[in-house]
């Protein structure tokens, strides 16, 4: 998808600000943030390409593909050097972006991209699925929920983006990484937080009490004002 073809949503002026929304999801999810923030930060969200209004993708996409994307948008917008709000899959291409190109903070929330503990189950669902596609056999309900409902280009973009670590990337970060957790968030557990600090020790960690991997809906006005603070303080 050529960058004059991608439909976003910008609105007012001053430090650039960006929101990137989770696997499945949409910018209308964020839409709170959006209307708040663009009071005073010139906000740009978009559904990420393979979703809703650019759902229509001719090709599969990497993370750093996503990133450069992003990055190609903050110079047609002038949000050069901004910060970045991304929730789960979000926070993969935030991540990525933030390692390759200027960028002022990252507030993110049940952020992917650490590599997930593997158990013994794991690796016989594994050994299944190979099993049955050689035999042909139907695995149709096999795999995450994710997996089963997508198809096609979306589906080849999955598979990519899930099954890269993207600690190399985490650690390369150079601005200020806040992190809002649920604390019983079980997409991508707690322990995945405490993993982004150990190697990036420009990361802080706040974890929501008693919630899971969407506080940030659960919680939406505190996670604001978690993020004004933040934002303000960094762009003092």
């Amino acid at each position: 998808m050529k960058i004059e073809d991608i439909k976003v949503h910008v609105s007012g002026e001053g430090n650039g600000l960006i929101l990137l929304h989770g696997w499945g999801q949409s910018h209308q999810d964020l839409l709170p943030i959006y209307d708040y923030f663009k009071s005073n930060y010139r906000v740009l969200s978009l559904d990420v390409l393979g979703f809703n209004e650019n759902k229509d993708i001719e090709q599969s996409y990497t993370i750093a593909q996503y990133a450069h994307i992003i990055y190609e948008l903050t110079i047609k917008y002038g949000l050069e050097n901004c910060s970045i709000i991304g929730h789960s899959f979000g926070a993969r291409i935030a991540f990525y972006f933030a390692s390759m190109y200027p960028c002022s903070m990252l507030l993110l929330t049940g952020a992917a991209g650490i590599k997930p503990k593997r158990t013994c189950s794991y690796y016989y669902r594994v050994y299944m699925y190979k099993m049955k596609k050689k035999l042909h056999l139907n695995t149709r309900n096999m795999g995450s929920v994710d997996y089963q409902n997508t198809s096609g280009y979306l589906k080849e973009t999955l598979v990519k983006c899930v099954n890269e670590d993207l600690s190399p990337m985490i650690q390369k970060v150079g601005c200020p990484i806040l992190l809002i957790w649920g604390e019983h968030d079980d997409q991508t557990p707690l322990y995945m937080a405490h993993k982004i600090v150990e190697i990036n020790d420009k990361a802080e960690l706040i974890v929501f009490k008693e919630d899971d991997h969407f506080a940030i809906y659960h919680q939406m006005p505190r996670f604001i004002r978690v993020c004004e603070y933040a934002l303000k303080e960094v762009n003092k």
